[in-house]
């Protein structure tokens, strides 16, 4: 009787098994020798694939990068790219050609996951109705097309309220809320 339970637990295992894998498409840590709007020449990030400056973000040599060790990830090495409060969805990294990932019947088995760090460090200018802080689009749409995703940032009396926007959809907001200062791990899928 006791061969036959493991024997069931073995072939239980191996049929439920299933085989995954995951590539890193683009990773940057924002590694820059210089200062200025991210992504302007090799120095402040174009190597990286940075590009399509705006002046509202900006990236300084040396600056250091978040640091969310509290959160149990690794020490981030790199600077860190700083926004500022004048809306503007212009920096981009074009990590993937137009058609690299799209969905159609024969490649439906693509999830892509986006993450990143992220902090407040002001919340006051912050909109109590929500404002768009990162949007993933498709490569050549920009921002009159339909995108992906957009993540959206509110103003909950003083604290940072997240959600995220599909086409055609809602905003769902996180049911916690970020204090202003806090560094937080960003996972989209």
């Amino acid at each position: 009787m006791k061969s036959i339970i493991a024997t069931l637990a073995v072939v239980s295992a191996v049929s439920f098994y299933q085989s995954a894998y995951a590539v890193v498409y683009r990773q940057s840590q924002i590694i820059v020798s210089g200062t200025g709007n991210l992504g302007t020449d090799a120095a402040t990030g174009s190597a990286e694939g940075w590009g399509n400056t705006s002046a509202t973000v900006t990236v300084t040599n040396a600056s250091g990068s978040l640091d969310a060790t509290s959160l149990g990830l690794v020490a981030a090495a790199g600077d860190k790219a700083s926004i500022g409060a004048t809306a503007g969805l212009n920096a981009r990294n074009q990590f993937a050609t137009n058609t690299q990932f799209s969905i159609s019947a024969t490649n439906t088995d693509i999830t892509n996951y986006y993450s990143f760090l992220y902090r407040f460090n002001v919340g006051t200018d912050v909109s109590a109705i929500g404002q768009i802080i990162m949007r993933l689009n498709v490569a050549n749409s920009g921002t009159g097309s339909a995108q992906h995703w957009d993540l959206y940032a509110k103003n909950v009396v003083g604290q940072i309220q997240i959600g995220i926007f599909k086409t055609l959809g809602v905003t769902n907001y996180a049911t916690t809320n970020i204090s202003v200062g806090q560094t937080f791990f960003v996972v989209v899928r």
